[in-house]
């Protein structure tokens, strides 16, 4: 089960994140597709199907090449919003493409819990799946292009540190930048999950408001 919460940053809260960026952070580019029955787009979908092709390239080397290899709010705000561009200088070392079969579940706090299954698509099986959703009437609704930088986040406070916290600066069609935090945790363990990503939220960034809304919702909202 996946935990997840995202917010949108100040340039204050963004500048207290980047020191979490080190040698093992990546850059990714996303470009998703979303299907529904018929291609109508459904208010507040709860089951989602999407195909995402991406490109990851090492965060620091995707950096290195722009404003002095800074990793300064200035740099990453016009690498996440597309005015620069990392992967016209550098190769990406994966080119990669996923299903993913998601139960969207959001609360009125903006908290996501999702079940999730993914798994790696190649020339074949990418292919054979898409005749399915055609065969099935099953279309494209909505696509999204998604810039972010990829890591992991810890509580000073160690005992607050049970599970772990992966996090992504993102931009959806040049709208952020947020933070994204999520855990892939057991059932069991969902609320704890949950009070610790709130906490690293609210102490090292004070934030306490969640944006529960789908991407959908906030690039049309833009």
């Amino acid at each position: 089960m996946e935990i997840e919460m995202k917010a949108k940053l100040s340039d204050e809260q963004l500048d207290k994140i980047l020191w979490s960026i080190d040698n093992e952070s990546e850059y990714l580019e996303k470009s998703d597709e979303y299907f529904s029955f018929d291609g109508i787009a459904p208010k507040k979908p709860k089951n989602i199907i999407r195909i995402r092709k991406e490109k990851v390239g090492n965060a620091n080397k995707c950096l290195s090449f722009f404003e002095g290899g800074r990793c300064d709010v200035d740099t990453v705000k016009n690498i996440l919003t597309g005015c620069i561009y990392p992967f016209a200088s550098v190769t990406p070392d994966k080119e990669q493409t996923w299903l993913t079969v998601k139960a969207k579940n959001t609360d009125p706090n903006g908290i996501e819990t999702n079940e999730e299954t993914e798994g790696q698509l190649f020339g074949g099986t990418e292919e054979a799946f898409r005749k399915s959703m055609e065969v099935t009437n099953f279309k494209t609704y909505f696509v999204k292009f998604k810039r972010s930088f990829s890591f992991y986040v810890k509580n000073k406070d160690e005992n607050k540190n049970n599970f772990t916290m992966h996090a992504e600066l993102v931009s959806v069609d040049g709208v952020g930048p947020y933070l994204e935090i999520e855990s892939v945790v057991k059932e069991k363990d969902a609320a704890e999950a949950s009070d610790q990503i709130k906490w690293f939220f609210e102490h090292e960034l004070g934030i306490t408001e969640f944006d529960g809304r789908s991407w959908a919702d906030i690039v049309e909202a833009k």
